[in-house]
């Protein structure tokens, strides 16, 4: 996974320590994102707001007859000229985002018949794929997997979309993924967290299981701050995955 990424704006911090706040700042998680913002692969309220939002229910443009599902409205909006790929939104969204987050397969066919671009990347280096995962859409991330999308695509924390699987705790869409492209067990993000660090710290001891028992991936590699899986589970107080990790070799002690 590259480490070249430019991190702009975000809430990267990679001077200091990921552990509890002091001085009434917020805590932060593995990508050095304050614990507030901490949702797996969004970092700031404003993309967060976008994702949470309810879908107009009256579609006028293109991104809105995605969100919403408005086929004949894409269609028109297509038919008057609007590119199938642009991105005018706060976060540089696509239609092909918005269709791919809200699962509405009408319109991804149709943006797909269009030559909209299924590796296309947001504001923050996040393709289709991606907002599909994030919402657990199967059937969309699969038809995005069957037109090219590529899984190991990174955004702009380094993240792939097995680590945002994992984020999200979707084992089925990890193994969908999988039966597409075969995870890389060495792929880390640009702290260095691989998927494994990402499912403990999550909580997902499924995940874990089978990143660890099925895919063989490595469980005691630390961070750029010399910390392991063992120690995001304990700050996030998962006690089970803690116990487990324990008995397959990780030491509480080790700093």
């Amino acid at each position: 996974m590259s480490h070249g990424h430019s991190h702009g704006g975000h809430g990267h911090s990679h001077g200091g320590g990921h552990g509890h706040s002091h001085g009434g700042k917020q805590q932060q998680g593995p990508t050095g994102l304050s614990e507030a913002k901490m949702n797996g692969m969004f970092d700031d309220d404003q993309t967060l707001r976008q994702h949470q939002r309810m879908p107009p229910s009256d579609p006028q443009t293109l991104e809105e007859a995605c969100e919403s599902g408005s086929l004949s409205t894409a269609i028109m909006c297509v038919a008057r000229g609007t590119k199938v790929d642009r991105s005018d939104d706060a976060v540089g969204a696509t239609p092909m985002h918005w269709a791919a987050l809200r699962g509405h397969m009408a319109i991804l066919r149709f943006l797909v018949d269009q030559k909209a671009d299924v590796n296309v990347k947001d504001s923050r280096g996040q393709t289709p794929l991606f907002w599909a995962i994030t919402e657990n859409k199967l059937e969309a991330a699969n038809f995005l997997l069957e037109q090219g999308a590529d899984p190991h695509a990174d955004d702009q924390r380094g993240c792939d979309a097995y680590s945002v699987a994992c984020q999200h705790g979707s084992l089925a869409m990890l193994h969908l993924l999988h039966t597409f492209h075969k995870i890389d067990i060495t792929e880390a993000d640009d702290d260095n967290h691989n998927c494994f660090v990402w499912a403990c710290y999550k909580g997902h001891l499924g995940l874990a299981h089978y990143l660890y028992y099925v895919h063989k991936m490595p469980h005691n590699v630390p961070d750029d701050r010399r910390r392991t899986a063992l120690h995001w589970a304990a700050r996030e107080g998962h006690t089970e995955i803690c116990v487990w990790l324990v008995s397959i070799g990780l030491n509480p002690a080790q700093q």
